[in-house]
């Protein structure tokens, strides 16, 4: 999905989303220096992850699953 997609479909929420959301961006905020901003498009890049964000902002990188 591309941003603009994420970004319709975060429009598109409700209150209660959205408020999930707002607090998905407060806890990004906390834990790195980005601001409400950047954190805001940052969750929304990352399809309303807010682990991922905080996972690519101190540089750990997922692990891929080896199948044996």
């Amino acid at each position: 999905m591309s941003n603009e997609d994420l970004m319709s479909k975060y429009e598109a929420m409700d209150e209660n989303q959205k408020s999930m959301i707002h607090k998905m961006i407060e806890m990004v905020t906390r834990q790195t220096t980005y601001t409400y901003e950047e954190a805001k498009s940052k969750v929304i890049e990352h399809n309303f992850d807010f682990t991922k964000v905080v996972r690519e902002y101190m540089g750990i990188t997922e692990k891929e699953e080896i199948n044996t």
